[in-house]
């Protein structure tokens, strides 16, 4: 079950072979495990993008599709990741490829400075709750050294320890 404002973008990810192999989804692998010619695919409406999600939610509702994985329409509510997902999510390795791949992906973007303040208010809170140990800090250190050529001292300011 699903919907979209751009019906052609909708359909065209169910056939593009990277798009179903990027995030895996209970339709999206079954589409690669059993092939298109095992599924049909059918339109049961057209409305208005202000209707959307109150139609898919009925849909949602009345037909209990297979391979939703989501309870609600457009929204995560209720969903809950696997015990098998969880340990695979914990166990992943981003090489430095794919690193890299996620660095140029927001390269560029302009935010507002809105969006600005509520990050800074986010990055400060979270390093309040998850202090760098002493090891992660001299690791930080040698490698800048190493890239930079510069010796960095860091403080925390919470401790006052350099």
């Amino acid at each position: 079950m699903g919907s979209g404002v751009d019906l052609a973008k909708r359909l065209g990810s169910y056939y593009n072979k990277n798009e179903l192999n990027r995030n895996s989804r209970p339709i999206k692998d079954a589409l690669l495990k059993y092939g298109h010619k095992s599924f049909t695919l059918d339109i049961l409406e057209y409305c208005s993008p202000t209707e959307l999600l109150e139609r898919e939610q009925l849909y949602i509702d009345l037909l209990k599709p297979e391979y939703n994985i989501l309870k609600f329409a457009y929204s995560l509510l209720g969903f809950r990741h696997s015990p098998e997902n969880i340990e695979k999510f914990k166990s992943k390795i981003v090489t430095p490829e794919h690193k890299e791949i996620l660095s140029l992906t927001h390269k560029g973007k302009v935010v507002s400075e809105e969006t600005r303040k509520k990050l800074a208010i986010a990055t400060t809170r979270y390093w309040k709750n998850n202090p760098l140990s002493a090891e992660a800090i001299a690791n930080i250190k040698a490698k800048t050294t190493e890239r930079e050529g510069v010796a960095v001292t860091v403080l925390n300011t919470e401790t006052n320890e350099t």
